[in-house]
């Protein structure tokens, strides 16, 4: 019996000789060293590792997810003006100049449209309109002008610009960080079992 205390004493006094120099060093552990094992802190460590990794995928997911619904807005509001400008272009065609602003309201039911013009290549507006009653939102998201050829006839060549602001990132983030925990949680499910 008194051997046993005579180890368990001079364990103890092992431990703290090793943790002397980290707390001399002003160093201090975020988690009780005593009492785990060798094997407890690698799993810890590996744990924490996991944790960072996946956190750190999850984030740069969120972000290529946000830079893909912006390319698709784009591609969609330029679909959309070449579309419109086509029809303008008919109208010009066959001599119809007041169904141009027809076809330019046609287009607000975009509910991202701020505005739309019809330019010539002087840069002078042919025709245009804005919405009204419908304010700007504020949510970090930019607005973006988006341009597709028109021909106004007699040789005459323009442009349709449409004035969009795609949903800003407060708009997003909840469908993204929903996706992103499942991510996590998914990964995270999977490391447990195979590990």
């Amino acid at each position: 019996m008194a051997a046993e205390i005579a180890t368990q004493m001079q364990d103890d006094q092992v431990r703290a000789d090793a943790a002397e120099p980290a707390a001399s060093a002003g160093v201090e552990l975020a988690f009780p060293v005593r009492g785990l094992s060798f094997q407890s802190r690698i799993a810890v460590v590996a744990l924490v590792t996991a944790v960072a990794v996946l956190t750190g995928a999850c984030l740069l997911f969120m972000l290529q997810q946000w830079r893909t619904e912006r390319a698709h807005f784009i591609q969609a509001q330029q679909a959309l003006a070449r579309i419109g400008a086509g029809d303008i272009s008919e109208e010009f065609d066959r001599g119809d100049r007041g169904d141009a602003l027809a076809v330019l309201r046609n287009l607000s039911s975009d509910p991202r449209l701020l505005r739309a013009e019809l330019v010539a290549a002087d840069g002078k507006v042919v025709r245009g309109f804005a919405q009204v009653g419908r304010p700007r939102v504020h949510d970090g998201s930019s607005v973006i002008d988006v341009r597709a050829p028109v021909d106004l006839g007699g040789g005459r060549t323009g442009a349709l610009v449409l004035s969009v602001q795609p949903e800003g990132p407060g708009a997003l983030l909840p469908r993204f960080l929903a996706m992103g925990g499942a991510l996590f949680f998914v990964a995270a499910g999977v490391a447990l079992f195979m590990g």
